[in-house]
């Protein structure tokens, strides 16, 4: 089993840190500082993924990967949106870039985007986002993946 870090929250000098008031979750579910889940986590998707501190700093986490196929979660709060009120397009982009990291990185074999578009359905503007990421087609020199945004609603946010 694979140890998520704590929620996060600002501490007294606007640095983000473990809140250890806060009830804690992941991708929906309760778990404890020991372990966690019905999802388990691959132990090369977990090591990758804490590499990425981008996307740690943005909050992402990381729900469940399988190979070609990765789950993240992101809890929106108010560093994450724009002056209009609503999630800035550069992180929900952050959040689908980060499970296809997951997702085409999962075999191992060092993988990044050749190109990429994000197509935007709704706005978001509380509660949390998810991203699915699967392959749908594998050569032996490409990959393609789509990447599917939803809000906890399950409403479609973007594709990417």
């Amino acid at each position: 089993m694979v140890s998520l870090p704590s929620a996060m929250s600002p501490d007294g000098a606007g640095r983000w840190a473990p809140d250890p008031n806060r009830e804690k979750f992941r991708c929906g579910f309760r778990y404890s500082d020991t372990g966690w889940g019905p999802t388990l986590l691959m132990d090369t998707a977990s090591s990758f993924f804490e590499s990425d501190t981008f996307s740690q700093e943005l909050g992402i986490r990381l729900c469940s990967a399988s190979p070609g196929k990765a789950v993240m979660e992101l809890e929106i709060t108010d560093r994450h949106r724009n002056s209009h009120g609503t999630v800035h397009g550069g992180v929900i982009f952050s959040l689908a870039d980060a499970a296809f990291a997951i997702a085409s990185n999962g075999d191992g074999v060092p993988s990044v985007a050749i190109n990429t578009s994000m197509t935007y359905m709704k706005a978001a503007t509380t509660g949390v986002l998810i991203a699915e990421a699967e392959e749908f087609s594998t050569t032996p020199k490409l990959g393609s993946y789509i990447v599917q945004v939803f809000n906890g609603d399950r409403e479609k946010i973007a594709v990417f």
